[in-house]
């Protein structure tokens, strides 16, 4: 695009913007007080993240909507957010519950811990909670201390023997016993009664008991544990204290923070008497000069609504105040309207968004320490590798195989020097059938990159010099090995080596950035060996199982369901393989392991 005539024309109006990709696909909506302004700072400075870079270097066309005022703006970004879902739009992410505790509805219960909303069924549980902070080490406690059951065993059957937990006297084994239903259903009835904070004190002497016991045989490292396990007890008596701030109405409270240019905040959902929801999140938004810094926050508010229904309450700290008929005008023109309070005296909401707060502050605490020791790793990377950028995003490649047979490519990632499963992939390699290393990773390294927009700052190469020039050869000819680095890991004396330089690098043993590239490539050999097993079994299973006479895809599907493996199904009697399949093919199977006796698989 030609940015300068662009710009030339924008309107110096309040309105939405709309960013296009040569497609003509819209990538970014944006809403500005002054369009021309707005649009013009992605254009004529150097932007920091890569996802900016990156959204620049695909805009070809801009377009523009010119409305009343601000709110009408937020409105029409909304809609059109809403209706295109652009891909470099905000997308807000961990989201973050408090724990319930589900006792299940069935002759002899057991104690779950539920993690999410959409594991809270009230057909299936009695639900307890919310509870703040870690508490499965008091389910533990609980479920050993009442002998109650932790399997997944079907209760109303009858079966053989308990488990070794019925010899430790940590469980009834109603699966065996079934006349304990009785005491079973006494136990289970006092588990709901601490549950619901009433016999908490009870629970508290137990481990002070256990605590004084440890203290007094010189067993430190056990008292300290039961010391932890005492503080986190109290957490019941919080939940029972969010239970008691119940009010008429739902209501969310917001809590924000800006440092360095970033906006963090947190929300808490409360719907009928009980936080839901614990919301962490940050941004970097863009703020025009002239604009205050609640603009940015009240952006946020708008893009947290976009996707759920707001309650009729609406707590915020801070400064928002005077711009609460904006938000409330806001959401009364999106037909969902709300009362923005902003707390001052001591009150129930006062005290829901100090909670916010809180929350804020030490998730805030905790993500910055994280950042401070992932930023000196990667800068650390930077400097004694002489990368060219620091190493935010990072790829790492391993090949397995056998003899070249079912040989399977992967791929490990971290992202801010953090391993990040999310972005694994794996690739079955389909070029080659022989034992080429180098070639399967030329294979994989184009695969990967040859469509991919944004790239790594570095590919790491599970090898040595013959894997690294393998890769730089495949990069080269794609155009990329200008725009990122590229090392390998040699596994023998941990050496580092860069494309290049003729001599290795070694980096200290204890360096953290030595460890993240370790964890790097031992993830993505483990990854990959994972995989190449899953291939392996496949090809083994099928060959194995094809062989026998009146056996299709889905009596195989079966057998494999039942019995697992096919030793299994080797050892199987004719009476456990007719539960599966009829009497002629399970005597199909039988001959044809008979014959086959000393096959190994």
């Amino acid at each position: 695009m030609d940015s300068i005539e662009v710009l030339k024309n924008l309107p110096i109006h309040s309105g939405v913007y709309l960013m296009f990709d040569r497609n003509y696909h819209i990538i970014y909506v944006g809403k500005a007080k002054n369009i021309k302004k707005r649009v013009s700072s992605y254009f004529q400075k150097e932007h920091i993240d890569e996802k900016t870079r990156t959204l620049v270097s695909k805009i070809e066309y801009v377009r523009w909507i010119m409305t009343k005022n601000e709110v009408e703006a937020f409105i029409l970004e909304n809609n059109l957010i809403k209706l295109h879902r652009p891909k470099y739009n905000i997308l807000l992410k961990d989201e973050k519950g408090y724990p319930y505790v589900g006792i299940t509805k069935e002759r002899f219960p057991k104690i779950v811990l539920l993690r999410k909303i959409s594991q809270i069924n009230p057909k299936r549980y009695r639900v307890y909670g919310p509870f703040l902070g870690q508490i499965s080490f008091l389910l533990e406690e609980l479920i050993n201390g009442y002998q109650i059951r932790n399997c997944s065993l079907n209760m109303e059957k009858i079966h053989n023997r308990p488990c070794i937990r019925f010899q430790l006297n940590k469980c009834l084994a109603p699966c065996v016993y079934k006349e304990v239903q009785e005491g079973y259903s006494k136990n289970i009835g006092e588990v709901e009664e601490i549950l619901k904070g009433k016999k908490k004190r009870e629970l508290e002497q137990n481990i002070e008991e256990k605590m004084a016991l440890a203290s007094f045989h010189h067993l430190f490292e056990k008292a300290i544990v039961y010391r932890n396990q005492l503080a986190l007890i109290k957490k019941i008596s919080q939940s029972q204290e969010i239970e008691s701030l119940r009010h008429t109405e739902s209501e969310d409270a917001w809590a924000f923070k800006q440092e360095d240019g970033v906006i963090y905040f947190c929300v808490l959902e409360m719907r009928n008497g009980k936080v839901l929801h614990k919301y962490f999140d940050f941004h970097a938004i863009q703020i025009e000069e002239d604009e205050a810094v609640e603009i940015g926050w009240i952006s946020l508010v708008f893009y947290y609504y976009q996707w759920k229904i707001p309650p009729k309450r609406l707590l915020f700290n801070g400064n928002l105040e005077a711009f609460s008929p904006q938000i409330e005008a806001y959401f009364d023109k999106v037909n969902s309207p709300v009362s923005v309070i902003v707390p001052k005296i001591e009150s129930h909401g006062k005290q829901l968004v100090e909670r916010a707060q809180s929350n804020l502050n030490m998730e805030f605490l905790a993500y910055s320490s994280r950042v401070k020791n992932q930023k000196s790793k990667l800068e650390f990377l930077q400097q004694r590798l002489g990368l060219k950028r620091v190493p935010n995003v990072i790829e790492c490649f391993d090949i397995s195989n056998i003899q070249g047979k079912d040989a399977v490519g992967s791929m490990s990632s971290a992202r801010s020097g953090e391993t990040s499963p999310e972005h694994y992939r794996k690739y079955k390699i389909k070029t080659l059938d022989t034992p080429d290393d180098f070639g399967m990773l030329r294979e994989v390294i184009y695969r990967r990159y040859s469509k991919l927009e944004m790239l790594p700052d570095l590919i790491v190469v599970d090898g040595g010099k013959g894997q690294l020039s393998s890769v730089a050869l495949i990069l080269r000819e794609l155009a990329l090995l200008d725009k990122l680095d590229l090392i390998s890991l040699a596994k023998r004396e941990e050496e580092v080596f860069v494309l290049g330089e003729s001599e290795s690098i070694l980096l200290s043993k204890d360096s953290e950035g030595l460890k993240l590239l370790q964890k790097l490539r031992d993830e993505a050999h483990r990854f990959g060996i994972t995989y190449h097993r899953v291939m392996r079994e496949r090809r083994i299973l099928s060959s194995e199982l094809d062989d026998i006479p009146q056996i299709g895809p889905q009596t195989k599907r079966k057998l494999l369901e039942k019995f697992l493996t096919v030793e299994a199904i080797r050892d199987a009697s004719e009476i456990e393989l007719c539960k599966v399949v009829p009497l002629r093919v399970a005597k199909n199977i039988l001959n044809y392991f008979k014959e086959n006796k000393g096959r190994k698989i």
